[in-house]
Parts: C-alpha cells; structure tokens; sequence
C-alpha cells in the first residue's frame, strides 16, 4: 500500500536507519577505554555488541522479504519480533552499563537509552503496520 510522501507521519524505514544507528552507537560506546575497561570487553562488551547486531541483521532480514503469501508474512513478522525482544534485552543491559560503568557520559547513555527505545517503538510499529497492511494474507 503506497502512502503520499506528504500524507506520511514518519520516514517508511525509521527502523531500519534506528537500528543500524543503535548498532553504531553501541560499538562506539563499549569500544571506548574511557567509558569501559579492557576487562569487561572480553566478557560482557561483546554479548552486549552481538544484541545490537542481532537487531539490525533481524530487521535487515525482514526489510528483504515482502509478503506476498502468509508464509513470508510469518517469516518477517518472527524477524521483526526477535529484533524486538533483542532490544529489549539490549535496554536492560544500557541499564547495567549505567550502574556499573559511572564512567559513561549521563548525556551519552541517554541518547542510547533513547535510541534504543525508539528503535524498539518503530519496530512495533512496523510489525503493527505489516499486519493491517497484509491482513488479507492472515
């Protein structure tokens, strides 16, 4: 279904742009020796890092696949809602970093805080979106 782009509330592929910014953002954050030490990158930082591409390779994923039967309607919906869950965790370990790394910037966290609640409201959208969009299919 085509949308005028004057008629439109938000860019088509905000969730596609949020999360590849997440994803960039959280890399820079976590490889920063001023914010994290050495020691929590071997362990934790990388765990956090993979969430974060996680989220981006899912909506990727979803973005490649248009539904033209209930099938591949499934199949981007699962994507779309395992990015969904990973931001989630992505959220609640934005929240460990700032308990246990005082170190991170107060403005910085906020804009990745932010970020990633962004990216995981648009990403419902588009899950929302996708099914009234193709509700023929279900």
């Amino acid at each position: 279904m085509t949308v005028l782009l004057s008629k439109r509330k938000e860019g088509e592929l905000l969730f596609l742009k949020n999360s590849k910014e997440l994803q960039i953002l959280t890399e820079k954050i976590l490889m920063n020796e001023k914010y994290v030490p050495k020691k929590y990158r071997y362990c934790w930082v990388q765990h956090v890092i993979k969430l974060s591409m996680d989220i981006f390779c899912d909506v990727r994923r979803a973005n490649i696949i248009y539904p033209r039967n209930k099938e591949l309607l499934d199949r981007r919906i699962r994507y779309l809602q395992r990015a969904e869950e990973n931001t989630g965790a992505l959220m609640s370990q934005i929240d460990i970093a700032r308990l246990t790394h005082p170190s991170i910037n107060k403005n910085t966290l906020i804009e990745w805080e932010k970020l990633a609640a962004d990216t995981r409201k648009n990403i419902a959208r588009r899950i929302k979106g996708d099914c009234e969009n193709f509700k023929e299919l279900v």
